[in-house]
């Protein structure tokens, strides 16, 4: 196979496999090196990593999950409150919490597609009125 990088000849054994493609030792060197001095430093990768971190914490931020068990520990053994009231009551609190992250959810990926919808929409619609076309020209025939 040839590496992907210099085009040269390179076997599995000394290459190193990227899915379907190739590249020799002395190629992905190269990258390796070319990645790690373009990696972003100090704050910004301390934003980058908290960005990361919140979308792959799940639907429900951590944060609000922590302070909705705060507020349930502190109300069952301060307060003395009923545990099953509490706990009906926190269960009910992170099934809102779940339903307007899910609305949100979908209301992004709404916006985000809703450029690719219109411009499907009207090419659709276009050759829905050249299929018309062509068929009252041959109505007219």
């Amino acid at each position: 196979m040839q590496c992907l990088g210099c085009k040269k000849e390179t076997d599995r054994k000394s290459g190193i496999e990227f899915g379907n493609d190739l590249l020799c030792v002395d190629c992905f060197t190269k990258r390796a090196q070319e990645a790690a001095s373009s990696r972003p430093s100090g704050a910004k990768l301390k934003a980058l990593r908290k960005a990361v971190k919140e979308e792959l914490a799940g639907l429900l931020p951590e944060d609000a999950l922590k302070q909705l068990i705060e507020d349930g520990y502190r109300r069952i053994l301060i307060h003395r409150e009923d545990f099953d009231v509490v706990s009906g009551s926190m269960k009910n609190q992170i099934q809102v919490m779940a339903g307007m992250a899910v609305c949100r959810r979908v209301l992004e990926f709404m916006r985000g597609m809703s450029s690719a919808i219109v411009q499907g929409l009207e090419s659709e619609e276009q050759e829905i009125r050249d299929q018309l076309k062509r068929l009252s020209d041959l109505d007219k025939q």
